[in-house]
């Protein structure tokens, strides 16, 4: 009891020959009320006791994101293309890449925020996953709280017991949905061990990450720079010079390569980008001056070279800071 902060709140027996046969165990920070010993009822006797139940409110976070669901894209897709990226190219050819990604960056977000601006909402931290939840299940808990709704109307044995009834029902297809629904996704990962770690995460659920991502760059800075300590005084390897052919030009690409290249692209998204990627996949003109430009300059975009680094852990007991 002491182990896991518990302790026992009655200290008179429960029992008609005296024997402390019933207790009453919580925690030792809950608030206890009115506790006592009833009649005897055959050769034991009731407990009664009033629990103050403290309600925990649910850690929330503040995001700004964009309602994407409110986004006309025929709306923004017509502003688009009357935009310098679509309409007047000429101005763009003599810029940098660097310039040409930034005008890029910079009109892009203005449409955005005049057709899908930023709110701020409220997120629950470390809310449950339940992908098995379906309509069978939102059936159940529907007809659940219209039981209850009706037992406290009439305060009846009978819709009390129908409360129960639907209770039973509900909590019982929710024990079989969620274990049919993981072990099935379990068993279809089998042989594929990167999609089984990510099930087993669902399941157990995800710790909250607070890391801005400064202690997972300072890991790995430290990390090279160990090795480098570790390898100072090691002779350097003899690598023997050899001839290669030298890339003296690179071939412009066309109209018809780009859209080629971007509609066999996966609309995978990064949080630096300016906008998603399904929604600019139309303006394959501006992408290909863009790249073209980069490959006649020899430049790759600094703005392109940031990136966001999550740490995926595989194994207990690490957090993102080890």
């Amino acid at each position: 009891m002491l182990r896991h902060h518990q302790e026992d709140v009655l200290v008179q027996a429960r029992h008609k020959d005296g024997h402390t046969l019933d207790l009453v165990l919580t925690r030792n920070d809950t608030t206890v009320c009115d506790v006592h010993v009833g009649g005897l009822i055959s050769d034991h006797a009731p407990v009664f006791f009033r629990l103050r139940a403290v309600v925990v409110a649910p850690r929330m976070q503040q995001v700004t994101r964009r309602a994407w669901r409110r986004l006309s894209t025929d709306a923004f897709a017509s502003v688009l293309a009357a935009s310098e990226l679509c309409v007047d190219l000429t101005s763009l050819e003599n810029l940098t890449a660097d310039e040409r990604v930034l005008r890029y960056n910079q009109v892009l977000t203005t449409l955005l925020d005049q057709h899908c601006p930023t709110v701020t909402v409220s997120r629950r931290l470390n809310k449950k996953v339940t992908p098995w939840f379906n309509a069978d299940c939102r059936a159940a808990r529907r007809r659940a709280r219209a039981a209850e709704r009706r037992f406290k109307r009439s305060s009846s044995t009978t819709d009390y017991e129908a409360w129960s009834a639907e209770l039973s029902k509900m909590k019982a297809l929710y024990e079989e949905k969620t274990s049919t629904f993981w072990r099935n996704e379990i068993s279809s990962s089998n042989g594929n061990s990167r999609r089984l770690w990510q099930t087993l995460q669902n399941v157990l659920g995800d710790a909250t990450n607070d890391d801005d991502g400064k202690n997972t760059a300072a890991f790995f800075r430290d990390k090279v720079e160990s090795v480098r300590a570790s390898t100072m005084t090691t002779a350097p390897h003899d690598v023997r010079h050899r001839q290669t052919p030298m890339l003296e030009c690179w071939t412009p690409v066309t109209t018809a390569e780009v859209e080629k290249l971007i509609a066999s692209a996966p609309c995978k998204t990064c949080l630096v980008d300016p906008v998603p990627t399904w929604l600019i996949k139309d303006i394959k003109s501006l992408h290909r001056l863009l790249f073209n430009k980069s490959l006649a300059s020899g430049h790759f975009p600094q703005d392109f070279t940031n990136a966001v680094v999550k740490p995926l852990l595989k194994k207990d007991g690490l957090t993102p800071a080890t």
